[in-house]
């Protein structure tokens, strides 16, 4: 887990090792196509043609000399499009994700989704110039933000900082917290003495914060289902970051109080206004935005900072996306004043959602470039085909599980390989970086694992160590395996560069057809102490398991002496016809289960090396 602030990047950031993708960014942005690209930046506008695959790419190239804001048709395109840029530039690129409700429904938005819009907009309130690239989808791009947001400033728990105890539980609620008894979700946080659960919504797991008076003496993660710390996982430091967009101010709660007075005729209004004064946090207050903020509602372009670059990915996809959501919008609050009418409670003026010509045209006022990038072929923008500019790059063999054609792709692979060309592989965990370098081994091709832990990994023999990194570009003469998630490969040809070879990039998706989980990591999650008994309490004719022996049936404890009579170690034996018996170390622990294997008397301990 990784529990330290956010993916921003910390100040000894030279001395992490560079992300998967770093060096094969590096060798495509030499590419003669991407560097011509590089040659119109800040053009006021720019149409560009290219193939899915290279769409990261292409980001990744401007990235690294203007700061981006990328506009997607979906949710989902948004996250495959951050997960690929991130194995390329690492915590230099954030998603900023869209409210699952409509802005005027008296529905909150996940905890999870306001903490890392939150996150976003604090990275870049305070001018972070490590964050290159924002991804939005189309329904987060339109949707205006409080121009304030990013002045929250969040919780940093951090071990041997001081903070003061007694107003932390007021600042958590402030934040949009919630006091619990029990952590058991995002958003919640408890209090027993010295000790503070909390349940960060950016992280993928609580931590606990111990406390020697205001000081942090200690932060550790734990697990929701039995509360348990997990062994091993300390992080340096936890943000916590408000998971309210309307984060209840004495601003905010003086307004609601007034606006409680002016609609005392509409009881479900005034009521959710009163427990807000009270700074009650209450479900759907976000559609009250619009009456209780304390600052501008702005679009997303307006909180870029200066020279950002607007990449519209598929254009017209993001403009009836926009307009859909516009006349969703605009019926469901219709329908609220049609229950209005008939008795019901009148329905709140909610932020509307802007149109991607408004959005367009707050950029162009900023004095800022409007781009689009469209699919190869498809003039879904309105300009001129001959003021296109086309990375007509090739895609990347596609054998999508078929033998025959993977054949042919590892004969093509070795063709390259042995003429000095260079091919790298994008595999989603170790285990299938393991399983490539197998194959590649098998078939006589030189193949190296770029910055992956193959520890572990059988059939593999002796693997030197690998004298390059992941900032270095692919070598020549093999294949270099990269840790990494991607979903479509390429051909780079340098075409007129007789100094690179041609790159030649291809995905687990690529080879298998399967699509890969943009969370696939191959890092084995803590262990988690469930289903697991005492010893001491068993009884006779109990079902136990051993992790080498296999299943017997517990008949008693006895005690042994274990080599020269300098330790004990107690054993435990099983009923012959149940199976085996199960040792366990004194500490130890065994787990009940059914059936067994018919065979031998008693199994006892033989040594540590055979007991769990």
């Amino acid at each position: 887990m990784s529990q330290t602030a956010t993916p921003k990047a910390n100040a000894n950031r030279s001395s992490n090792p560079a992300p998967s993708l770093a060096g094969l960014l590096k060798a495509a942005a030499q590419d003669g196509k991407l560097r011509g690209m590089m040659t119109h930046l800040g053009e006021s506008s720019l149409h560009m043609q290219a193939p899915e695959g290279a769409w990261p790419f292409a980001v990744g190239t401007l990235a690294q000399r203007t700061p981006l804001l990328v506009v997607t048709a979906t949710g989902r395109q948004a996250q495959d499009l951050t997960t690929v840029l991130r194995y390329m530039l690492g915590d230099r690129v954030e998603l900023f994700p869209s409210w699952e409700t409509l802005p005027h429904e008296k529905l909150s938005p996940a905890v999870e989704t306001v903490s890392t819009r939150m996150r976003v907009l604090r990275r870049l309130h305070e001018g972070d110039e490590d964050l290159q690239v924002v991804v939005a989808p189309t329904r987060a791009a339109v949707q205006p933000v409080q121009s304030n947001l990013g002045e929250v400033t969040p919780v940093r728990l951090k071990v041997g900082e001081e903070i003061d105890f007694d107003s932390l539980t007021h600042r958590l609620q402030e934040l949009g917290y919630t006091h619990v008894d029990v952590v058991g979700k995002r958003g919640h946080f408890a209090i027993r003495g010295g000790i503070v659960d909390i349940f960060p919504a950016t992280e993928e797991m609580p931590v606990r914060v111990d406390f020697w008076g205001d000081e942090i003496t200690e932060v550790r993660a734990f697990s929701v289902g039995d509360q348990r710390t997990i062994p091993g996982v300390e992080p340096d430091q936890v943000m916590v970051y408000a998971c309210r967009e309307l984060v209840v101010t004495d601003e905010v709660a003086s307004k609601a109080k007034n606006l409680a007075q002016e609609h005392a005729g509409n009881a479900e209004l005034a009521e959710i206004l009163d427990k807000i004064s009270q700074k009650i946090q209450v479900q759907g207050m976000e559609s009250l935005i619009p009456a209780l903020h304390t600052a501008e509602l702005v679009a997303l372009p307006e909180l870029m900072p200066d020279g950002t670059h607007t990449l519209v990915m598929a254009p017209a996809a993001v403009e009836r996306r926009a307009h859909d959501l516009r006349e969703t919008g605009q019926q469901f609050l219709e329908a609220g004043w049609d229950v209005a009418a008939m008795g019901g409670s009148a329905p709140m003026e909610g932020v509307a959602y802007l149109s991607i010509d408004a959005v367009q045209k707050v950029q162009q006022k900023l004095g800022r470039p409007w781009w689009t990038l469209s699919t190869l072929g498809m003039a879904d923008f309105d300009a001129d085909t001959s003021d296109v500019l086309e990375l007509n790059y090739d895609s990347a063999p596609r054998p999508h599980g078929e033998m025959e054609a993977i054949g042919a792709l590892m004969s093509d692979i070795r063709k390259r390989v042995e003429s000095g060309g260079r091919v790298a592989f994008a595999a989603p965990t170790p285990a299938v970086a393991a399983r490539m370098l197998r194959r590649f081994q098998e078939a006589g091709i030189a193949a190296e694992a770029i910055g992956v832990d193959l520890s572990g990994s059988r059939g593999l023999g002796r693997i030197r160590k690998s004298k390059h990194t992941t900032a270095d570009e692919p070598a020549p003469h093999q294949v270099s395996i990269y840790h990494a998630v991607a979903y479509e490969g390429l051909v780079f040809p340098f075409t007129g560069d007789d100094k690179r070879p041609s790159l030649l990039f291809f995905t687990e998706t690529d080879l298998t057809g399967n699509r890969v989980d943009a969370k696939a990591t191959g890092k084995r999650k803590p262990a988690k102490k469930r289903n697991r008994v005492d010893p001491l309490a068993l009884e006779p004719g109990d079902l136990v398991v051993h992790d080498s022996h296999g299943i017997g049936k517990f008949v008693k404890m006895t005690e042994r002496t274990v080599g020269k009579g300098r330790a004990g170690r107690s054993a435990i034996r099983a009923d012959g016809s149940a199976g085996y018996a199960v040792a366990l170390r004194r500490r130890g622990k065994a787990r009940a289960v059914e059936d067994g294997w018919r065979g031998l008397e008693e199994h006892q301990a033989q040594g540590p090396r055979c007991c769990t």
